[in-house]
């Protein structure tokens, strides 16, 4: 729980598992690691209190299930309302330039999201993403986890 100008708000900075293996990346791993990175998420957001507000943020390593298990509890990807298209990783092999939108923010039904980008900046591999967020004066019911 972080003070806030906005009150207390919950943050779970995640770097859910790479579609990795033993051996470096490979086609199984590939296939197999988006189950690990769905029970990483729920592991890790069951910390979460559900009666306060709180943004999941990070390097999710792809865009299914961890984000379609955060919508089920009614949390909102912030990105893709303000940008559909800008990647959030980047890697130059010798032959082409691999890109992807593996890095989110999403935030509790407490919020509402004012703004959401991408800042093609750093030296890292991954681009910031950023977003500015209000508390919301009615809060909805709970979405119910499917």
């Amino acid at each position: 729980m972080v003070d806030t100008p906005l009150g207390p708000v919950q943050f779970l900075g995640v770097h859910l598992r790479p579609a990795m293996g033993a051996t470096g990346f490979t086609v199984s791993a590939y296939l197999s690691t988006d189950t690990v990175r769905a029970n990483e998420i729920a592991v890790h957001a069951a910390e979460l209190a559900g009666d306060q507000p709180a943004i999941v943020l990070g390097d999710f390593n792809e865009d299914g299930e961890p984000i379609a298990w955060l919508e089920r509890r009614g949390f909102t990807n912030a990105l893709p309302e303000y940008d559909r298209s800008t990647p959030t990783w980047r890697w130059q092999t010798r032959l082409v330039e691999l890109y992807g939108r593996y890095d989110h923010l999403c935030y509790s039904r407490h919020l509402d999201c004012c703004a959401a980008r991408v800042i093609d900046a750093g030296a890292s591999d991954h681009f910031p993403v950023v977003g500015v967020f209000t508390l919301k004066q009615t809060i909805p019911a709970t979405a119910p986890a499917r």
